[in-house]
C-alpha cells in the first residue's frame, strides 16, 4: 500500500477509530471545550484545502462513509474555491472553515489584510456557516498571517476559534503531514506550534499507524491532513510527491538563509 495514498488515509483513519479516539470537529470542539479537555483521545480532525479541492471531496467522502467528520479549512483563490465541492463537503456532515492567507497577500499591510480577510470570509459564509479559521502557510513569504490576531479579534469577525492561537498543544499533540512527516523534525517554515513534540516514529504513515498500535505517547491531538497530498490515482501520487520533493528543498534553502543571515 503507497503512503500518502487515499488507501493508506483509509487506513490511519481506521486505527483511530480502532484505538478509540474521538476525530471531531472544530465547531463542536469550541462549543464544548471544557468537556472535551476533560477526556483524552480527542483528535480535532483538520484538512487544509491548499489546491485540488476535488481530492479534498473524495476524502471527505471516505470520512463519512465510515463515521468520521472534521473541518475543511478552504483558501478563498480561484483554483481552490469551488462552490459545488464546499458545499458538499459540508452536506456530507463536515464543517468549512476559512484558510487565511490574507496578511501575505497584503505584504504585511495590517488594514488591507483586514479588508481581505474581511470579504473572502463573507465570500464563504455565502455558502455556509463560517466559526473557524486556519493559517496557510506561505513557505516563500515572509509573513506569518497568524500575527493579525495581535491587531484584531476573533470576536470581530464572529468566530470561535483559530487552529494554531485558540488549541492548547500542550493537551492536544500537533500531528501534521507537512514536509511527508508525521514526526518532530518535518521540514516546516511556518506551520509549528509551541507544545508538545510528536514522538520519534517509524518512516511515514506507517510509522504513525503502529506508534498508535503499540505506543503510549499519542493521547489527544489536532491531526492536520493536507488533502492534496492524498491522492487517489498513481499519477496523482508521483506529481504529488515531486512537487514536495520542490517545496522541500525549497523550505531547506529558507531557514538555512535565514540562520546564516541571523548570525551576521
Amino acid at each position: 500500500m503507497r503512503d500518502f495514498s487515499l488507501h493508506m488515509l483509509r487506513e490511519l483513519l481506521l486505527t483511530f477509530v480502532r484505538r478509540d479516539y474521538g476525530l471531531i470537529r472544530f465547531e463542536d470542539y469550541w462549543n464544548d471545550r471544557d468537556d472535551f479537555d476533560g477526556r483524552e483521545n480527542i483528535v480535532l480532525l483538520r484538512h487544509d484545502v491548499d489546491r485540488f479541492p476535488e481530492t479534498a471531496f473524495n476524502i471527505a467522502r471516505l470520512e463519512s462513509e465510515i463515521g468520521v467528520y472534521g473541518t475543511y479549512f478552504f483558501r478563498v483563490k480561484p483554483q481552490v474555491f469551488k462552490e459545488n465541492t464546499i458545499t458538499g463537503i459540508a452536506k456530507l456532515g463536515h464543517e468549512i472553515g476559512y484558510h487565511y492567507e490574507h496578511l501575505a497577500d497584503a505584504a504585511g499591510d495590517y488594514e488591507a489584510a483586514r479588508d481581505i480577510f474581511d470579504r473572502c470570509l463573507n465570500q464563504l459564509r455565502k455558502l455556509c456557516p463560517v466559526v473557524s479559521v486556519s493559517m496557510h502557510s506561505r513557505a516563500f513569504s515572509k509573513w506569518d498571517s497568524r500575527t493579525f490576531w495581535d491587531e484584531y479579534s476573533l470576536d470581530e469577525f464572529g468566530l470561535l476559534g483559530d487552529t494554531y492561537r485558540s488549541i492548547d498543544h500542550h493537551r492536544y499533540m500537533y500531528l501534521a503531514d507537512s514536509g511527508r512527516s508525521w514526526n518532530a523534525d518535518r521540514n516546516v517554515v511556518w506551520d509549528s506550534v509551541d507544545g508538545l513534540s510528536p514522538p520519534q516514529m517509524g518512516k511515514g504513515t506507517p510509522g504513525l499507524i503502529k506508534e498508535l498500535n503499540e505506543g503510549h505517547s499519542i493521547r489527544s491531538a489536532q491531526l492536520l491532513i493536507h488533502p492534496n497530498r492524498w491522492p487517489k490515482t498513481a499519477l496523482g501520487h508521483a506529481s504529488q510527491y515531486a512537487m514536495d520533493q520542490i517545496v522541500n528543498m525549497g523550505k531547506t534553502a529558507i531557514k538555512t538563509y535565514t540562520r546564516l543571515a541571523g548570525r551576521r
